[in-house]
């Protein structure tokens, strides 16, 4: 069978089609990616009309897409970018009307859920102890686990866009604005003690730390593939360094390497940067594996438990 799961975030909207055969691992066949911006259509905590045209239109294609595709069964979630707005349940609604797609919101928990589950499907052996961070637009999901199984969890205010709008003045932000965002990470995780000493490594998961990975790749040569990318804490902290002060061939490479996060990129590598620091880890690991893969895996489950898969 065939299966989609759109990924509704403050910045893009990904579908990830997946084919799946009983008794093995989903195939990813084709993942699509359309920048939206919502966050940028947000006013007083409201989606704007031009925001939710935006979002209908971009689903409508991704509709049209999977019935191309002969998908058999499409899943919608929306995160941060949806979920605490005062009209999300008329978006849900006129999503709906035009589109004939169901739109989910999952909450915070269950975005750091789905994510770890995620990531331990797709690096081999799954990961026994550490940190779990999945940065999007809009907010930080962080989980801390133990012998492979969940033990915290927590989020954050704050995302590698949220951060460029809140900010950043210009394309890439200075070095006061770094230093702004590095205040923000500190104190947003203040609360949160039990992130300090958690472990030695911390795994990243999403659109930031691929673009991490690539960026740290045009520096060190590596020619690894992106899922399990390792690099230390040191190397995270020499690439953001590297490209903060980009000069017209640095500024050249991240347009070639990371066109759609040009403006992203840098304070999302700030933040990553202080979080790994405030954990106390050396080791960090990158994973292609989600928030996506990780509820088709829930889903999927779900359904065999209900006889409807082999």
């Amino acid at each position: 069978m065939r299966f989609a799961v759109i990924d509704i975030g403050s910045n893009t909207i990904k579908m990830t089609v997946s084919d799946v055969t009983a008794g093995e691992k989903p195939v990813n066949i084709m993942t699509e990616t359309v920048t939206a911006g919502l966050i940028f259509y947000i006013s007083d905590n409201l989606l704007s009309d031009p925001g939710a045209a935006r979002l209908i239109e971009v689903l409508s294609g991704f509709g049209s897409l999977a019935k191309r595709l002969s998908v058999d069964k499409l899943w919608c979630t929306a995160t941060a970018s949806l979920r605490n707005l005062k009209n999300t349940d008329d978006i849900v609604r006129l999503v709906a009307e035009h589109t004939g797609i169901k739109l989910e919101i999952i909450s915070w928990e269950q975005e750091a859920y789905y994510s770890f589950n995620g990531l331990c499907a797709s690096v081999d052996p799954p990961p026994r102890r550490g940190v779990m961070i999945d940065m999007g637009g809009g907010s930080t999901e962080l989980l801390g686990f133990i012998d492979g199984l969940a033990v915290r969890t927590g989020t954050l205010p704050f995302g590698c866009l949220s951060l460029f709008h809140d900010f950043v003045s210009g394309i890439l932000p200075t070095d006061k604005e770094c230093r702004a965002i590095r205040k923000r990470v500190k104190a947003a995780c203040e609360p949160m003690s039990w992130l300090e000493g958690w472990g030695d490594t911390v795994y990243l998961v999403g659109g930031t730390a691929r673009a991490l990975a690539s960026l740290h790749d045009a520096i060190y040569s590596t020619g690894r593939p992106v899922n399990g990318y390792t690099m230390t804490a040191d190397e995270v902290a020499a690439t953001f360094k590297c490209f903060r002060d980009a000069d017209k061939e640095r500024i050249s490479l991240l347009t070639r390497l990371v066109p759609d996060r040009l403006h992203t990129i840098i304070p999302g590598l700030c933040a990553y940067r202080r979080l790994i620091s405030i954990i106390g880890a050396s080791n960090v690991v990158i994973a292609l594996g989600g928030l996506r893969e990780g509820y088709l895996a829930e889903r999927l489950a779900e359904a065999k438990d209900n006889g409807e898969l082999a």
